[in-house]
């Protein structure tokens, strides 16, 4: 590959990357969607900031976001098909598969872990 092209894929990406993070605090604000590879649910005001790293056809990430649900933990949930900066965001963490969970910036939670859920976030 010759030099423009490689940094011109490096700026697409960087504009990529910058308007998945501003549509976050977008989304964070208004608490609602403005992405479809990204989704906002409030279901409560907790102070925590909860990650989920997911697809829309995975069974595991339907119980993730079914047990935030039922006890009211607000999380963003990123669509790591829809998306290439959630997928690399995930594999930095550790993550080799979903659902991959970030709590609070800090703790890593991979796969279907109830118990860590609770433990963590109740």
């Amino acid at each position: 590959m010759s030099k423009p092209v490689i940094v011109i894929a490096l700026m697409i990406g960087a504009v990529i990357t910058f308007r998945e993070d501003i549509g976050v605090v977008l989304e964070r604000a208004a608490g609602m969607s403005t992405s479809p590879d990204m989704a906002v649910r409030s279901a409560s005001t907790a102070e925590r900031t909860v990650i989920l790293y997911a697809t829309p056809t995975c069974g595991y990430c339907k119980k993730a976001r079914r047990f935030f649900e039922e006890n009211g933990i607000a999380y963003s949930e990123r669509n790591v098909n829809a998306s290439m900066a959630a997928s690399k965001e995930m594999r930095a963490l550790g993550g080799g598969g979903v659902p991959t969970i970030l709590i609070d910036g800090e703790q890593v939670i991979h796969g279907w872990n109830e118990r860590a859920l609770r433990e963590s976030l109740l």
